[in-house]
């Protein structure tokens, strides 16, 4: 997977939890209850933001000409392994995973 193929798999990752919180407040049901939904959602995408960042920086970078290593199978399992923490801190606390 290249650096542009990860990019796209994180954006993907947020824009879940994004279209979760969309869901959560288009529901029925108490206000309080629909905050809270789109909460889970909202927080969960914002915490996805700095890698999503550095991600989008390292491909502009790469764009960009400067002379950067390909990724190596040992930074692909390092970010799987970040964000199955992520997922793993997300699931123990109740949040959904995708």
């Amino acid at each position: 997977m290249d650096k542009i193929e990860q990019l796209l798999a994180e954006v993907r990752h947020i824009k879940f939890f994004l279209e979760s919180a969309e869901t959560g407040l288009d529901s029925e049901g108490l206000p309080s209850s629909r905050v809270g939904a789109a909460s889970i959602g909202i927080e969960s995408a914002f915490e996805g933001f700095p890698v999503l960042m550095k991600m989008l920086d390292e491909c502009k970078k790469e764009i960009q000409g400067e002379k950067r290593k390909a990724p190596t199978l040992a930074d692909v399992e390092r970010i799987s392994m970040e964000r199955g923490e992520r997922d793993r801190a997300r699931s123990a606390a109740g949040k959904t995973v995708n």
